[in-house]
Order: C-alpha cells, then sequence, then structure tokens
C-alpha cells in the first residue's frame, strides 16, 4: 500500500513517519488526525472507503489480527486505556508498537518493571501477530499469562518473536509485568 507522512501537534507520539494507508486512514477517522499533505484533504482513502468514513465506519482491519475492524478491537482499549483481559491488553500493546505508541506502551507497563526509556524504532515493520496460549487472565483474574509470536522486519530481515508474557489486574487495569522467551 502507498505509505506517506503524517504530523500531529496534538501529540508528540504522531511524530512525522512513513505509515500504511489503512494507519494513516485509522489516524484521521478514530484519532482524528490532521492530513498534513497539501490543502488537507486526504487523496488516498478510495471511494468506498471515502464514502464509508461519511457513513461514519472505520474498516481498518486491527494490526492484532483479530479479523475485526481497529476502531472496534484495540483503537478503543488504546484510547481508553482499559483492557478487559490479560490477552486484549497483549493484542492492544501489539497494536501500539505498530503505531509506535509509546506513551499507551509506557502506561500499560506495570510501574515495578517499567524502563525508564521507551525507544521504538520507525524502521521497524511489524507483519503480524499469533496468540499461541492464554493462561488466567481473564477480568476476575489477578493474574494472566498469554504466549505469542510477533513477526517483525528490520531492514529487510525477518524476525520474530516468541515471548510468554506475564500480566497483573490492579486497580481495575491489567499491566504488562515480564516476559520469557522460549528457546527455539
Amino acid at each position: 500500500p502507498a505509505a506517506h507522512t503524517v504530523t500531529s501537534d496534538a501529540d508528540a507520539l504522531w511524530r512525522p513517519r512513513q505509515i500504511s494507508h489503512s494507519v494513516h486512514y485509522w489516524l484521521h477517522s478514530f484519532k482524528g488526525q490532521p492530513c498534513t499533505l497539501g490543502d488537507g484533504v486526504c487523496p488516498f482513502p478510495s471511494a468506498g472507503a471515502r464514502q464509508q468514513q461519511k457513513e461514519g465506519l472505520d474498516i481498518t482491519p486491527c494490526p492484532c489480527g483479530s479479523g475485526r475492524p481497529l476502531d472496534q478491537c484495540c483503537g478503543p482499549v488504546i484510547q481508553h486505556r482499559s483492557a478487559e483481559s490479560a490477552e486484549q491488553l497483549m493484542r492492544s500493546r501489539y497494536t501500539a508498537f505498530v503505531l509506535l505508541d509509546r506513551n499507551y506502551l509506557r502506561d500499560t507497563w506495570h510501574p515495578s518493571t517499567r524502563p525508564l526509556e521507551l525507544q521504538l524504532d520507525p524502521d521497524q515493520r511489524w507483519l503480524g501477530l499469533k496468540v499461541k496460549a492464554t493462561e488466567a487472565g481473564k477480568a476476575s483474574d489477578k493474574t494472566g499469562i498469554v504466549e505469542f509470536v510477533a513477526r517483525y522486519k528490520i531492514a529487510g530481515r525477518g524476525h520474530r518473536l516468541h515471548e510468554i508474557s506475564r500480566f497483573v489486574h490492579e486497580n481495575g487495569h491489567w499491566f504488562y509485568v515480564d516476559g520469557d522467551f522460549p528457546a527455539r
């Protein structure tokens, strides 16, 4: 898909970077970010996407791989900082990595293990997520475990991150604590 630069003074997290058409569309329709191309009229949405946007619909697929639209999946979780389960938090954190949303990643990282600085590589291109297993992690649980594999590319070279992540549920919010990386 076509990629172009979107900027916004409203939030430093949306610093200029190359993004895909679907993420660009999500920024406009869900986050209300302005298009900085030309006169502000975005040339990228298709006629069908423009019609759906007029009707208030967003069909951008969620990067987490759920098969649901972003605005009905991880988008609201990221916007409201509220996941209902450990798996939902893990999926929304993956989406935040795709969107380079450093603030959300820090906010959902447990204070006991949260790094002082979080650097994200804008050249890292996330390709997909597969949840392999979950243990506990429902709204009524205090802890949860999610095993997943996330694929990505840096400088054209493919990588995979296989992690067994631990989460805690405190004061009505899920937090990422840490993870183990199984040997291949």
